[in-house]
């Protein structure tokens, strides 16, 4: 998988989170929420598999944002101390 397929799914990964949460804050400010409107919409979430965001942290030689574990940089090959 390239970097911009990596980077594109990650981004739409966070707009799905951001949907996912607008719409359980309105489920839950809705008083009388359909009990059953809110177990599919825990169900339909189970089934997409977000999981957590995947934490980045920026080079410290070009800036670049790469994964937090990781121990090159994946735009300028520097040798990183993962953290």
């Amino acid at each position: 998988m390239s970097q911009s397929t990596g980077t594109h799914l990650d981004s739409a990964r966070a707009r799905l989170r951001d949907l996912v949460n607008l719409v359980q804050a309105q489920i839950d400010h809705v008083d009388s929420a359909d009990p059953a409107l809110a177990a599919s919409f825990k169900a339909l979430v189970t089934e997409m598999a977000l999981g957590p965001a995947t934490e980045v942290t920026p080079c410290p030689h070009c800036g670049q944002l790469g994964m937090k574990g990781a121990t090159r940089c994946i735009q300028c090959w520097s040798k990183l101390t993962p953290s």
